[in-house]
């Protein structure tokens, strides 16, 4: 074996994102509450199948939240999705997708074992979820070992989050989303099940 290849989310990764906390906008607070973020944000992800909007999904539910119904829902492959939601034209995902069709985008700062979840609303961008997706134990430990049995590693789409938690044991191959070829807009209803794409 000469190269590996590693999906970040669930496999360097723990896996189970948690939402660590929500930033409302600036410029969105007086018409945003952290609350009404969370459930749009969720209302939107229930039609998506990546580990990341089922996440969003279950914070919504602990929260207490009711999960609008939607309509016009596509997930946008490895970018996020994308739905009407109580009258509202929601966006979620990566920020270069939602700084595409929202003003205003402001990248959030995140720490160690940390992935911002951005949101937009009637185009507008409207804050950020910050999820916990701490790295597994031996995901440092299994690089190296790797590397000093001369197998090339090869790190997918992912957040740069955690890039930056690998440091020097960082793959060396690090592609991005772009590196992908497009493969259009799927569809899912909140009950379908389906592979996640590689959204971060």
């Amino acid at each position: 074996m000469r190269t590996a290849v590693f999906d970040k989310t669930g496999t360097l990764t723990h896996g189970g994102p948690t939402l660590h906390g929500i930033r409302v906008s600036p410029a969105a607070s007086g018409l945003m509450t952290e609350d009404r973020l969370l459930q749009l944000a969720a209302s939107a992800e229930q039609y998506s199948s990546h580990v990341l909007a089922s996440s969003v999904v279950e914070a919504a539910r602990r929260h207490g939240l009711r999960l609008l119904s939607g309509s016009n829902a596509f997930e946008h492959a490895t970018e996020g999705v994308t739905a009407t939601c109580g009258n509202q034209t929601v966006v979620v995902g990566k920020p270069d997708f939602v700084r595409s069709v929202a003003s205003g985008f402001e990248e959030a700062e995140v720490t160690g074992g940390q992935l911002a979840v951005y949101v937009g609303v009637d185009g507008r961008f409207a804050g950020a979820l910050i999820m916990s997706d701490p790295l597994r134990e031996n995901a440092v430990d299994t690089l190296a070992a790797l590397r000093r049995l001369g197998v090339q590693e090869t790190l997918r789409p992912g957040n740069t989050a955690c890039h930056r938690r690998l440091a020097g044991h960082r793959p060396r191959n690090c592609c991005t989303g772009r590196d992908l070829p497009d493969s259009g807009k799927v569809t899912k209803s909140p009950s379908s099940q389906g592979c996640g794409n590689a959204r971060s």
